[in-house]
């Protein structure tokens, strides 16, 4: 979940509030973006290439994202 996500359900959940409401945000277990890319990956019966495994299918790169 990101910040824009997090914060457009408090704004949601705070328009449905009536008194004494509460409400908790789940974000559930953190997950690695790698992780779960890989996950995808196998789950298409794809190999993730690596430093042991150079002539596999599909390569995961690192890349900086821009602000803005």
């Amino acid at each position: 979940m990101t910040i824009k996500e997090a914060s457009e359900l408090v704004k949601k959940s705070s328009v449905r509030a009536k008194g004494g409401d509460l409400f908790l945000l789940d974000i559930g277990e953190l997950a690695l973006i790698k992780d779960l890319s890989c996950k995808v990956i196998s789950l298409r019966g794809l190999k993730v290439k690596d430093a042991n495994n150079p002539n596999i299918d599909l390569e995961i790169v690192k890349t900086v994202s821009r602000a803005g």
